[in-house]
């Protein structure tokens, strides 16, 4: 994935059973085996799956380099413990260009 300073930036990914579910994302610098959080991505569920999205204000201000990020999906499920599950459904690397 890749994202080029200064300009808008959105990526769709394919996932089902988004009802009720929350998305979120963040990408940073893996460092002595943790992840350095440096920010988020905007989400939107939309059909057949959701979003990532960042403004050209926001990219701008990016480190020309390679990152980590990762997505985790929020989903309700009455089997779990608290009625909710929590999945990491994509993960890899996003190259700021």
């Amino acid at each position: 994935m890749v994202i080029r300073r200064g300009e808008d930036f959105t990526q769709f990914f394919e996932s089902s059973v988004l009802e009720s579910a929350i998305v979120s994302s963040q990408f940073g610098k893996i460092e002595k085996g943790n992840l350095r959080t440096l920010g988020n991505f905007q989400t939107e569920i939309v059909d057949g799956g959701y979003n990532l999205s960042m403004n050209h204000i926001e990219t701008e201000s990016l480190t020309k380099g390679a990152y980590h990020f990762d997505i985790l999906i929020r989903r309700t499920d009455p089997l779990q413990k608290g009625g909710f599950r929590n999945d990491i459904e994509y993960f890899g690397m996003v190259i700021v260009e």
